[in-house]
């Protein structure tokens, strides 16, 4: 049997951060329209990489902010051509 706290910590993940998630989500939907909201999980791995930067003390190499910088290009790039199209 895992201990409490990875019992606890799997809930939180599995249940509230996705229910929290997709609340947002759908409210950046009904904001943004749908073309733009689905950027934002393209932005997902930046969170990730500058959360573990700052929680964990990971490393944050030259290849991920290219790499970063590259899905920031991206994204502004078709979020502009979707609002320049409609």
């Amino acid at each position: 049997m895992p201990p409490v706290s990875s019992v606890i910590a799997l809930v939180a993940l599995g249940v509230v951060f996705t229910a929290l998630t997709l609340t947002v989500f759908y409210g950046l939907i009904a904001q943004a329209g749908p073309g733009k909201a689905t950027l934002a999980f393209y932005l997902s791995p930046g969170v990730t990489a500058v959360l573990g930067w700052l929680l964990r003390d990971e490393q944050v190499r030259w290849s991920t902010v290219v790499g970063l910088a590259a899905i920031i290009a991206g994204s502004v790039l078709v979020a502009g051509r979707a609002e320049a199209s409609g």
